[in-house]
Parts: structure tokens; C-alpha cells; sequence
């Protein structure tokens, strides 16, 4: 079976289920993005770079919806050209699987009206997005994906909340993937050390790492107290904040300037980490706290668990989490409750040596439960078992 996967970018969310299907010696695996991560690859998947469009409008004039579809419509247009490019090399998929609400697969249908198309929701559908849910973009992105379930065979979102992006009525008809975890990729005998700057932060007594990427004002001051805290409070605690941009460089200089030399020293801090570099920190890290929303993000919690590290972050809306984020089973919730408190229950887990340790492994038990390549096996079971029904003319398209 031909198989081609149409993204923004590779390996993104689809690139474990490419190296899935391509473990199948009688798939033919392509895939098409505009963007790469370099030097990536992934067993027995082709790769075509599609032409890339940058959005340079400065028309003050024009509305922002008619903006946003304009800049769609330019990436539709590119994304065609590379398509029907494969075409012409006698590339005609059987099966295709795309998950961009960006304009990559306007056209798709037209090149390859055969093909059995399947669609999965874009990243873009955030648990903020959906509380902005009639903006220019996201109403853009919105009725594009629409557009997708329309034409699709099989369409899936990757949480039950996503499925409120689309009316009542037409939800019986979207599917949901389980969340996953690499298990085997973020593992502690996989990781390296992992350094900032010179520092081999991994040789360190005691770190605790806090992702201040989609932290607002309010969580912002819970996380600058909880830093000061472990500084000043546990002399033996290194403190590393990840995702550190220019929006968050003021709140941490006025943290800097109530420091000792010392405390100062034991405080570092990085950009956006590549993914290597990110699970050796996880490995490396006693606890690792976030308090941005995650609620659609399980996943990414679940990898943070199966590094055997305390993962500390805000209670979840989402029903997916019910009996997965066990609070002192298998990690901490971080409580509606004043910072020194919510830093209270930090410290008192990371100086109970026993608990830790059995909340450490409690962790890394339930992310096995939920293990990327089982979920994708099934996963990908469920697609070839749907694309032989279709071409039995048992499966009807999704209207």
C-alpha cells in the first residue's frame, strides 16, 4: 500500500504513526511537510519538503479573516504544485493522512480523488484556543478543518474536550486517539547528561526544572516564589527554567536581583530545548513543574512521568486525566492555594526519600500503560482494517 502524510511539519503529531506503517515492509511510506526538524529521520519514511509560503501581508486595510484565508489558499497552491508533481512521478497513494488546518491539504482531494483520506485535528486546537474560538485564525482554521471532516473517510481528534470544536451533531462521527508516551524514548537509560552552559546539571544533588512556556501573569508569581524558595531554602537545589523567551526575561531579572551570588549561581536557564536535550533534562531533574494549561496535553505529561520524574502541575479539566494523574500516587497537583503552601508540598515529597522514590516509579508504571508503540499498533489496525472496508464498499464517506 501506498501510504502519503500531509503536514506542516515532520515528524510533528503523525511521524510515529509514519514510522508504524512503515514498519510494514508492503507499505510505501511518504511524507510531505513544509518544515523539517534537521538532521531527523525516521525508518522507512520517504520525505518531500513542499514549497513554503510566508504569510507578509501589511494590508492595514484588509479584513483579518480575508488575510488568514489568502495566506491558506497560497499554501494550498504550493502544497498542489508538490502534489501533483508526485503525480506525475506516478506516486498515487492509496491511503492519505494529514493533519494541517493551515492550508496543506485545500487541494488534496482534487489530486488524488481516489485515495482514502483520513484527518486528524491540527495542533493549532489548544485548550486557550478554544476559549478564542470565533477569532480571525481560529475561525479560519476552524472551517478548514471542517472542510477536512467533510471530505474524509475517518477524522480523529486526540482528546474527548476537542471534540467541542464541532456542533452535537456531527461528533458522532469524529473518533478519538489514545494519548501515548515514547516509553522507550524518554527513559532514564536512554538519556545523557544533560549540561547548561558548562554545568553538567545532571551531576548536581537536587534539581527542580519549571517550563515557563503559557504561563500568565498570576502563575507567573507562584512560579517566581517557588524558584526563590528552593534557592534560598534547600542550599544543596539547583533550579533550571526551559522555554525561557523575552516575554518572561523581565519577571526573572527582578527574581535575579533578590539573590545571593550563591543562589544566583545555582539558578540557569534555557530556550526551547530539541527533544534529545529535553528528555536528558527530564531524566536529570528530581521534580519538573508546570503550570501552564495542559489539559489537552496529556501526552506530554505522561513523558514527563515516564522519565521517573515528580511531575507537579495544575488540576485537570479534561476527563482523560481522571485515574491517570494520581495527586501522591504517581505525581502532584498544585493546589488553589497560596504559593508558600503550594511549596510546601513540593518540598515536603522531595525530602521524603521513600515516598519519592515509590511516587517515581508509580509514574513511570502508568506511562508504560500508555506506551506509543502499543497505542499506534492498535491505532494503525483500526486504519487498514477501515481502508479495506471502504474499498469493499462498506464504509460510506463522512457527510
Amino acid at each position: 500500500m501506498r501510504i502519503l502524510f500531509l503536514n506542516d511539519a515532520f515528524p510533528g503529531r503523525l511521524g510515529a504513526l509514519a514510522a508504524c506503517l512503515a514498519a510494514d515492509p508492503q507499505h510505501e511510506v511518504l511524507f510531505a511537510s513544509s518544515h523539517c526538524r534537521q538532521g531527523f529521520s525516521l525508518p522507512g519514511v520517504r520525505r518531500v519538503l513542499l514549497k513554503k509560503s510566508k504569510n507578509t501581508s501589511t494590508g492595514q486595510n484588509r479584513d483579518a479573516f480575508e488575510q488568514e484565508w489568502s495566506w491558506a489558499l497560497k499554501v494550498g497552491r504550493l502544497s498542489l504544485s508538490s502534489l501533483l508533481k508526485l503525480r506525475a512521478m506516478n506516486f498515487t497513494p492509496d491511503m492519505v493522512l494529514t493533519a494541517s488546518a493551515k492550508g496543506h491539504a485545500f487541494f488534496v482531494r482534487q489530486v488524488f480523488p481516489e485515495a482514502f483520506y483520513v484527518s486528524y485535528l491540527d495542533d493549532i486546537f489548544s485548550p486557550t484556543c478554544i476559549t478564542d474560538r470565533y477569532s480571525d485564525r481560529v475561525l479560519l482554521r476552524h472551517l478548514l478543518q471542517s472542510g477536512c471532516l467533510t471530505q474524509s473517510q475517518l477524522f480523529f481528534v486526540f482528546s474527548h474536550w476537542q471534540k467541542l470544536f464541532f456542533p452535537a451533531f456531527v461528533r458522532k462521527a469524529i473518533e478519538v486517539v489514545p494519548f501515548f508516551a515514547d516509553t522507550d524514548f524518554f527513559c532514564a537509560e536512554q538519556s545523557g547528561p544533560f549540561y547548561c552552559g558548562e554545568v553538567n546539571l545532571s551531576a548536581v544533588p537536587e534539581l527542580v526544572s519549571f517550563s515557563v512556556t503559557g504561563v500568565n501573569a498570576e502563575r507567573g508569581k507562584v512560579l517566581c516564589f517557588m524558584v526563590m524558595a528552593l534557592l534560598r531554602r534547600r542550599p544543596h537545589c539547583h533550579v533550571l527554567l526551559s522555554g525561557v523567551g523575552p516575554e518572561f526575561k523581565a519577571r526573572l531579572d527582578a527574581v535575579v536581583s533578590r539573590l545571593s551570588g550563591e543562589e544566583a549561581a545555582r539558578l540557569h536557564c534555557a530556550g526551547f530545548l530539541p527533544l534529545r536535550e529535553y528528555r536528558d533534562l527530564l531524566c536529570a531533574s528530581a521534580a519538573h513543574i508546570r503550570l501552564d494549561v495542559t489539559d489537552g496535553r496529556l501526552g506530554e505529561l505522561l513523558e514527563i512521568m515516564s522519565c521517573e520524574t515528580l511531575l507537579m502541575t495544575l488540576p485537570h479539566a479534561a476527563p482523560e486525566s481522571a485515574g491517570i494523574l494520581r495527586p501522591g500516587e504517581n505525581m502532584l497537583f498544585c493546589p488553589e492555594a497560596p504559593a508558600e503552601e503550594i511549596y510546601r508540598r513540593l518540598e515536603e515529597m522531595l525530602s521524603r526519600p521513600e515516598a519519592f522514590n515509590a511516587l517515581r516509579a508509580n509514574a513511570r508504571k502508568t506511562a508504560l500503560a500508555f506506551r506509543q508503540q502499543d497505542i499506534l499498533s492498535r491505532h494503525a489496525v483500526r486504519l487498514l482494517k477501515a481502508y479495506r472496508q471502504w474499498k469493499d464498499g462498506e464504509l460510506c464517506n463522512v457527510s
